[in-house]
Order: C-alpha cells, then sequence, then structure tokens
C-alpha cells in the first residue's frame, strides 16, 4: 500500500490517461446531456439522479445522496437496474430494458458499482466516468427502426482523426454470433452485452465493491474513487503482472490519447506491430492505452467467450482509409488471443476480482488454443469459416463488402476527470 503516493498517483493517472483520451471531446452537462430525464420518475432518487450524472469536476453529489446500486441491493433486478437510468428519448430506455432481459443474471452483480446509467443521443464513445460512477451509453447500439437511428448523433467517434495518421490499423472482432444480415434484438443483444461487459469492468475496476463498508458515504464519489488508487484490481494487476512491450505502449498512446507520432512510429507497418503484439499478455492493442482498459479488454472478451461462446479475432492491417473490407490486408491477425497462456493467466485473475462470488475455472480450463488467420488477405478474407461474425460487413452492389466502422475503433472508454 503506498498511501499518499498511490492516492496522488491515482488522481493523476485518471486526470491524464484512459481510453477516453482529451477532455474536451466529452459530452458534458452544458452539452449533450441536458436533455436527459430519469426513465422511472418515480424512483426513488429521480429528483437527484440528474444532478448527480451530470456533476462536473469538484461538484459531485455524495454516497449519502446517491449511493451505489450495490450498497443497497446486492444483486440488483432489471428493475432495480432502470430506476437509476436516464434517457434522452423514451424509447431508450425501453429497449434497455429489453435487452437486459435477456443478459446473464451475472451481468446485474456489475451493475452494483454504478450511481447511475445515462443514454444519451449525442453520446459518442460510450465511457465510464469515476467523477460520478456511471456508465454513459452510445445509443447507437439499441436502435431497431430507422426512426430511432434518426434521432442519434452521427457525429465520429474523436479517436479516430489519431489512428488515421498511421499506416496500419488495428481490427477486431466478435465471431460465432447470430445471424446480422438484418438488425434485430438478437444482434443488439449481442452487441451490447460487449458494450456492458467493458464499462462494467471499468466501474467495478476503478469502485469495487469490496470497498463498500468502509467507505465514508458523506464524501463525493469523485473523492472515494480517487482514493481507491491502490484497491484497484487494474493497480494490483499492473503491479504484479504489467504489459512489458514499450513499442505497444508507445503506439497505444498514439492511437488513442493522440500523441504525435515520429516518422519512424508513423511508417510502421501491420506486420512488424503484431511482432511486438504478439509475445506479450494483452488481448488487444487497446490494453496498452491505460492499466483500466487492460482489465476492461481481458473481462470483456472472457464474459463474451462465457456466456455467448463467442470467439474473438484480433488483427492490424493495412491503413486505406476506404469504407470496403477487401482494401484491409492483414499483416498479423489471431483468434482466441485469451487462450494464449500469457494471456489467460492474467485474464482469469481479472475475472476472479470483479465476479469473485462465481467460479470461472470451467472456462478457462476449456479455452481453445489460439489461431494465427492467415495474412496477406483482406480482413474479410483473412478466414475463409467466418460465415456467420460479428463483424458486420454488408454488400455495396457493384463495388464489395463494407466494413463496419465500429471493427476499426474500440467502443467503450474512461472519462478523465479526477
Amino acid at each position: 500500500m503506498r498511501g499518499v503516493t498511490g492516492l496522488l498517483l491515482g488522481i493523476c493517472l485518471l486526470s491524464l490517461i484512459a481510453c477516453g483520451g482529451k477532455k474536451k471531446h466529452y459530452a458534458s452537462a452544458d452539452e449533450g446531456l441536458a436533455n436527459i430525464e430519469p426513465y422511472v420518475a418515480s424512483s426513488t432518487y429521480s429528483a437527484v439522479l440528474k444532478r448527480c450524472a451530470t456533476a462536473t469536476n469538484g461538484r459531485s453529489c455524495t454516497l449519502e445522496e446517491l449511493p451505489a446500486l450495490g450498497m443497497e441491493i446486492e444483486t440488483p433486478e432489471v428493475a432495480d437496474i432502470m430506476e437509476r437510468t436516464l434517457v434522452s428519448h423514451p424509447w431508450m430506455g425501453a429497449r434497455f430494458e429489453e435487452v437486459l432481459e435477456e443478459m446473464p443474471v451475472q451481468m446485474r452483480y456489475l451493475f452494483g458499482s454504478l450511481t447511475a446509467v445515462v443514454i444519451d443521443d449525442d453520446v459518442r464513445p460510450s465511457y465510464y466516468n469515476p467523477r460520478t460512477a456511471t456508465i454513459y451509453l452510445d445509443p447507437d447500439y439499441l436502435w431497431l427502426t430507422e426512426q430511432e437511428l434518426a434521432v442519434i448523433n452521427q457525429k465520429e467517434d474523436f479517436r479516430g482523426e489519431y489512428i488515421r495518421r498511421m499506416a496500419y490499423r488495428p481490427v477486431w472482432r466478435y465471431v460465432n454470433g447470430p445471424d446480422d444480415d438484418t438488425r434485430s434484438l438478437d444482434t443488439i443483444v449481442v452487441d451490447t452485452a460487449q458494450l456492458l461487459f467493458h464499462e462494467l469492468a471499468h466501474a467495478n475496476d476503478i469502485f469495487p465493491r469490496t470497498s463498500f463498508a468502509n467507505v465514508n458515504r458523506a464524501l463525493r464519489v469523485e473523492d472515494v474513487t480517487a482514493s481507491l488508487y491502490d484497491e484497484f484490481p487494474s493497480t494490483r494487476l499492473l503491479e504484479t503482472a504489467p504489459l512489458k512491450s514499450d513499442v505497444m505502449f508507445r503506439l497505444a498512446r498514439i492511437l488513442y490519447h493522440g500523441d504525435t507520432p515520429s516518422d519512424n512510429y508513423r511508417r510502421v507497418g501491420a506486420a512488424l506491430v503484431g511482432s511486438h503484439f504478439e509475445p506479450d499478455g494483452a488481448n488487444d492493442d487497446y490494453n496498452y492505452s491505460s492499466q483500466y482498459e487492460d482489465v476492461a479488454m481481458l473481462f470483456e472478451e472472457a464474459m463474451m467467450k462465457a456466456y455467448f461462446d463467442m470467439d474473438r479475432d484480433v488483427g492490424f492491417t493495412s491503413a486505406p482509409n476506404s469504407p470496403f473490407c477487401e482494401d484491409y490486408i492483414l499483416g498479423w491477425g489471431m483468434r482466441n488471443r485469451l487462450g494464449a497462456e500469457q494471456v489467460k493467466e492474467r485474464a482469469e485473475w481479472v475475472v476472479a476480482q470483479l465476479l469473485p462470488n462465481e467460479d470461472y475455472t470451467w472456462l478457462f480450463e476449456s479455452l481453445p488454443e489460439p489461431q494465427l488467420l492467415q495474412t496477406n488477405v483482406s480482413w474479410c478474407d483473412s478466414e475463409p469459416s467466418l460465415s456467420n461474425s460479428a463483424e458486420k460487413t454488408f454488400a455495396a452492389p457493384g463495388k464489395g463488402r463494407l466494413i463496419n466502422p465500429r471493427n476499426l475503433q474500440h467502443s467503450g472508454a474512461l472519462q478523465t476527470g479526477i
């Protein structure tokens, strides 16, 4: 334990790093969140919910005003979660409730580290804010009709501008999912599960349930989460089993935090990136963007395998700045990276920290061996057996398959602010 040193370091890390990048890019109370309202108007905390979820730095609510959900209910039901949900449009709440009913019950436990959930038409990317202990979700995961899609802000994820400076692209996809030729509740459930496992990992990392009995509820949420730095699973993972590749850390700073690349880094190719990535203990290059993303990526992939039996591909391709999947030529790729021994050990430890009441030995004992994907072919064609993947490529008449922009960028983030 590092006492004051740990506290100061925690404040610095939460302020300077994390998956969200620079603070100015996020929706805030005076931008996109002004139109949110409690989905359940008569809920116990409806009078304070919006104020607490949109609080600015230094003004967050105390845990007496709005306690974490798990401080009152060990394992929340869907109805309990909906009473902490704010939305910009009623259909978002209704669809979120419908989707939650289809989720594994183990996910509900993870909501206990949250004070609120926000779904707003201007949120992109989705993120967790340690200042408010709230997740903010992009409703692009939830729409089913064109009328619903029409109200969602289609702004680009700001991190895209960072990635386009480079000579390669990081790519990913989940496979063995539901048929995604047409949008359906089944495909929405899978997409949203991936997002929620990621954001809820942040919540349970930064406000661990093991801390609830000892925190001072008269304190503001932001002061509580900052003080817990030494207890974060991500801090302990960083101390005991850190990632090691300096090259991957440098690339992550460029791709996900906007650092200016040198000419040498700007020209680095996909195959070379893969050679630095493969020996280390990460399951995605996003792990290197912060200690928090390291935990969230490991947890997300493990949970998607455990509850949806979906395998994950990760790779690095050429950088054509094209909408067509055939133009992205794979330089390095792997399926089931989670099965690599150096990754599996770290992931099993993370899962045990975030879901301590469950035994996942069976999962990690049954993980398939990782498999290298075929290279020097397009991302779409890198594994011909992927007839039913969650990659979401669509035919463009006379041209080719469109790549889903979501597979060129990570969905979840962690906002700066403490």
